[in-house]
């Protein structure tokens, strides 16, 4: 199960090393569909026919004697042979309480109160064991239609892709040798790129850069809307642009930023400051512009040591050595004082950009 595969990458137990074993598991998993390059949220099952439910095992009849002899009075309260001479529950049960109560108006009959009050557990047993209702994980494994058997839940992917952004960073944070922190920077693009803006509207079934709720097995994108895909993408995306927030502070990190994203060429880019007035920010090639609390951000990658420079409102200048601003810079961003009015942060060019 996919919820499984992320629960376990994102407990932090498992080495840098063994995520990235399971991620590639992942994608040579029953999980993993080739045609859409993602997973689904279990492995295709085939249901049994209508017939071929609700069958209790003549040996689960045969060691029980109050479904023996309810079977052999043809007292169909709780069990009954079909035509086929087959052993079935009763029906109309729609679940555990209907068997219990019919067993409790049983154990009223003199004829059946042993019977019952030596029997009630192994036969409420035998009504798990027909039913599995504790492994029962609802429309994935019970239906075909909406998030059901063969589908992809996006949301669901999405999770994934944070789970495996949040490994490659605990990798670095470890000092894990660079072929296991690669190999997680490009299982993370692996599974970003199984996402539906990569694709064309005809792969994706839908308009590729609207959120769906999910893919079944027979059908292209299903059920548009602010799904959950849309607050992971907001967790993964900053990152991918250079920028992160660990302790409360603003980073920089140029872990999973691409030479794709910056321009190749200058551009002047409309900006609104947190007051709403209007202003132009000169974006250079090589560089890339974005918003943090709607304070303008321009990153670029270049040589040497990487550096921070914070312009404040009334002119000021200030420069950070590295990688981090201090905390109260970064107060002032979050509580878009209007005291920040740019900040434009270089970035050493790091291992795993072009992945």
């Amino acid at each position: 199960m996919l919820e499984g595969q992320v629960a376990v990458l994102s407990s932090g137990v498992l080495t840098p090393e063994e995520n990235a074993d399971v991620i590639d598991a992942l994608f040579s998993s029953a999980l993993y569909r080739a045609d859409q390059n993602s997973f689904m949220l279990y492995p295709t099952v085939q249901l049994p026919s209508f017939l071929a439910k609700n069958l209790v095992p003549a040996e689960a009849v045969g060691s029980n004697p109050l479904l023996q002899a309810l079977a052999d009075s043809d007292d169909r309260s709780v069990i009954a042979r079909d035509a086929d001479g087959r052993y079935r529950f009763d029906a109309s049960f729609a679940n555990q309480g209907h068997l219990e109560s019919a067993l409790d108006r049983l154990e009223t009959e003199p004829r059946w109160s042993n019977l019952v009050a030596s029997h009630r557990t192994t036969t409420l047993e035998a009504y798990e064991q027909v039913f599995q209702h504790r492994a029962y994980t609802g429309r994935s494994g019970s239906m075909y239609g909406y998030e059901g058997i063969g589908s992809i839940y996006w949301h669901m992917v999405a999770k994934l892709l944070v789970a495996v952004q949040e490994a490659a960073m605990e990798a670095v944070s470890a000092g894990t040798g660079s072929a296991t922190t690669e190999r997680l920077i490009n299982a993370y693009w692996r599974v970003r790129s199984g996402l539906g803006f990569n694709k064309s509207a005809k792969e994706f079934g839908a308009i590729p850069l609207d959120p769906y709720s999910h893919t079944p097995a027979h059908s292209g994108a299903q059920q548009p809307g602010m799904t959950g895909l849309v607050k992971e993408e907001l967790l993964t995306r900053p990152l991918e642009l250079g920028v992160r927030v660990a302790e409360g502070v603003i980073c920089f990190d140029s872990l999973l930023l691409r030479p794709e994203e910056l321009l190749d060429q200058q551009e002047s880019w409309m900006i609104y400051d947190v007051d709403l007035n209007p202003g132009v920010v000169e974006l250079e090639a090589g560089s890339l512009g974005m918003t943090l609390c709607q304070v303008p951000v321009v990153v670029s990658l270049a040589t040497g040591d990487a550096g921070i420079e914070v312009v404040l409102a009334d002119g000021t200048v200030e420069h950070h050595a590295g990688t981090r601003l201090d905390t109260d810079t970064s107060r002032k961003v979050f509580g878009r004082m209007g005291e920040v009015k740019r900040i434009i942060a270089r970035l050493p060019a790091q291992m795993g950009n072009g992945a």
